[in-house]
């Protein structure tokens, strides 16, 4: 599948099947298009349902090596599949400045793990976007470098003191024989880092001011109209004074005026006066989900502010379509409708049911469209049929209770799973597991070991790097026979490791041990009895980093559905003890 090369491209509400190869900036390498090719693509309710082995994305592309960023929307990390377990954002290897973030925003190189997967790119469980300098009239034989220079310390420009924790150097970027050019990379958005760009001449190692007429482009306004989170960073960028009185932080609601609309690339006027760090305003936001006039058909508009006057007469139906002020008496065809007055509905014939919606309402109804009865509706998720009518988990042997403790999932309209409720597990959520929300404690940490027992899939338990003794302990409050621990692991697995018990915490017994661990799911079958349960690692897999347990839940099923599981330590009651 190919994506675009420019700008902001939310993928929402789609389902990628096996075998689906992602490829960014297919156009970088044409002329015409390409501009700086770090384009940002959003998962928004995204589900990923390809667990082939094969390659799942491409970054390297055209004339920006390893150009483009992946991220989940925000509010909804830790539920894309497409990412491992405690990662949301994925960008290219050549950034290897982002390896220097310190925990808990921490990225990591996808090589060991995961590299045949995301092109060896690095992963990131902090949000990622585009961050872009377009120039004009630099030749590229004698262009200078960019120089990004980045300080984790919580502390905006007032903690650009000494040394920087880490820097890029970012090569300059052109579409021969166009006025395409410029500087890109991805940034990490969020106050915990600061930046500071200048302009780098790699002869005499100096640097020097970014000039006052170029045009600076944060992220998107998209991110904030949408999502209602704008994303925010504090730049120093030489030259220039950035921010509310200087401070550096900008947002992605930072003005746009003439950067860029169709194919019409920045307008003579921008240069110098519009774009991040200048003095022109924030652009004012737009509510995506609101009503205009209280018209649900109208859910999403703009109401027209600057030429209302124009669509006062206007013969447009409100339920079908919408005045265009900018070409008056013009109406424009909302998505599923099409006809010189808007006024054939090409969803008339999809007979879509209460669980489906008219694909033409999600690709739009420009032009003639005939619909395709066979494929005419989207369905919700876990149903399915010509007519979205059919749910799996509702009728037939398919159907399931999860026993009042989860809720019946389908991923593919014929098979069903119980996605249980946190601290319930097994085939139908029967099991309760008896260590979540249960005291426990650490030898090492980074982050808390409380992270592992929290039913939060969201956070992990990480230990400090590079020890290899390391134990993490958890007191069940009373002393149970214990069938069965689970440990869903990071990255940052152990491969040696032993799972220990004791009824008083101070004298433990192996009851299991490996020497072949790995990331992901690993299941512990024992028969032992105690109130405190030790895992106890002597070997790291990943040699730079240490240990880390995802939250998870699960018992019984298939690996691939397990990514999206919830709880990192269960513990399983035998049959007599698990009601």
């Amino acid at each position: 599948m190919a994506f675009p090369d420019q700008g902001s491209i939310i993928i929402s509400k789609t389902k990628f099947g096996q075998n689906t190869h992602l490829e960014s900036n297919h156009h970088c390498d044409v002329g015409v298009t390409g501009l700086l090719c770090m384009p940002q693509y959003i998962f928004d309710n995204v589900e990923w349902d390809n667990q082939s082995s094969n390659k799942w994305v491409s970054l390297k592309r055209g004339f920006n090596d390893d150009g483009g960023i992946y991220s989940t929307a925000p509010g909804q990390e830790g539920s894309v599949g497409f990412f491992p377990q405690g990662y949301t954002s994925l960008a290219g290897a050549t950034y290897s400045y982002l390896l220097a973030s310190p925990g808990p925003r921490k990225c990591i190189d996808s090589t060991p793990t995961h590299g045949n997967r995301y092109d060896n790119g690095i992963l990131c469980n902090a949000p990622l976007r585009s961050f872009k300098i377009y120039s004009r009239g630099v030749v590229a034989a004698i262009a200078p470098m960019l120089k990004v220079e980045v300080w984790f310390n919580n502390w905006g420009l007032a903690g650009q003191n000494g040394p920087a924790n880490a820097e890029q150097l970012v090569g300059f970027h052109d579409i021969g024989g166009t006025p395409k050019q410029g500087y890109s990379f991805p940034i990490i958005s969020g106050l915990e880092q600061s930046y500071r760009i200048s302009l780098y001449d790699p002869n005499d190692q100096s640097t020097s001011d970014i000039p006052l007429d170029w045009v600076i482009e944060f992220s998107d306004p998209v991110i904030g109209n949408r999502f209602d989170v704008d994303d925010q960073v504090y730049v120093n960028i030489l030259g220039r004074s950035c921010g509310a009185n200087g401070n550096g932080l900008i947002s992605s609601q930072h003005d746009r005026k003439f950067l860029w609309s169709g194919d019409h690339f920045i307008d003579d006027v921008a240069w110098g006066n519009n774009g991040a760090c200048t003095s022109s305003p924030d652009m004012i936001p737009v509510d995506c989900s609101a009503l205009v006039g209280g018209i649900v058909n109208d859910e999403g508009s703009i109401a027209a502010t600057e030429c209302p006057e124009l669509c006062a007469s206007s013969p447009c139906d409100s339920l079908n379509s919408y005045c265009h002020c900018g070409t008056p008496n013009t109406c424009m065809c909302k998505p599923g409708f099409t006809g010189p007055n808007c006024s054939v509905d090409v969803c008339s014939s999809a007979s879509c049911g209460a669980h489906g919606s008219c694909v033409a309402k999600h690709l739009g109804g420009k032009g003639d469209v005939s619909i395709d009865t066979s494929v005419a509706c989207i369905c919700e998720e876990g149903w399915s049929g010509q007519t979205c009518d059919f749910n799996p988990c509702e009728v037939g042997e398919t159907a399931r209770t999860c026993s009042g403790s989860g809720t019946c999932v389908s991923l593919n309209g014929v098979t069903t799973f119980c996605e249980c409720e946190p601290g319930y597990l097994g085939d139908n959520c029967e099991s309760h597991n008896i260590a979540l929300g249960k005291i426990s404690s650490t030898s090492s940490q980074i982050q808390p070991s409380a992270d592992a027992f929290d039913g939060n899939n969201g956070s992990r338990w990480e230990s400090v790097h590079l020890v290899d003794d390391v134990s993490l302990t958890v007191d069940l409050g009373s002393i149970y026979n214990l069938e069965k621990i689970s440990i869903y692991w990071e990255a940052s697995a152990a491969r040696q490791y032993q799972i220990e018990v004791s009824d008083d915490g101070a004298a433990f017994a192996s009851a299991w041990s490996t020497a072949n661990g790995a990331s992901g799911l690993i299941d512990s079958v024992i028969s032992a009895s105690g109130r405190f349960v030790r895992m106890h690692a002597t070997e790291r897999v990943l040699a730079p980093y240490g240990y880390s347990i995802f939250e998870m839940q699960g018992e019984k099923y298939p690996s691939p559905l397990c990514i999206n599981c919830s709880v990192a330590l269960q513990l399983t009651l035998s049959s007599t003890l698990s009601t």
